[in-house]
C-alpha cells in the first residue's frame, strides 16, 4: 500500500485514515477487555478508546462535510 498512497484521492485516503480509527478502537478495547481486574490499566485504555473514538467521529464529519455522505468503505481499495 506504501508505494500507492501518493496515488489516493483525498477520499480514500480519509477513507483509510477511518478505517485506521477503526481497527485502533478494536485494538484498544481487546487490550482493555485483556486487563482483566487492573482499573488503572483499564482506565487508561478507557481513555485511549474515547480519544480514538472522537478521532474518527472527526474524519466522519470531515468525510461527510466534503463529499455529503459517511460511506467512506466503497472507495479505500487500492
Amino acid at each position: 500500500m506504501e508505494k500507492d498512497i501518493e496515488h489516493l484521492t483525498l477520499e480514500q485516503t480519509l477513507g483509510h485514515a477511518i478505517e485506521s480509527e477503526k481497527a485502533a478502537i478494536e485494538f484498544y478495547t481487546s487490550l482493555k477487555d485483556f486487563a482483566g481486574i487492573n482499573s488503572l490499566v483499564i482506565q487508561l485504555f478507557t481513555n485511549i478508546i474515547k480519544d480514538e473514538e472522537t478521532h474518527m467521529s472527526v474524519l466522519l464529519t470531515l468525510h461527510e462535510s466534503l463529499f455529503d455522505t459517511q460511506d467512506y468503505l466503497s472507495l479505500i481499495h487500492i
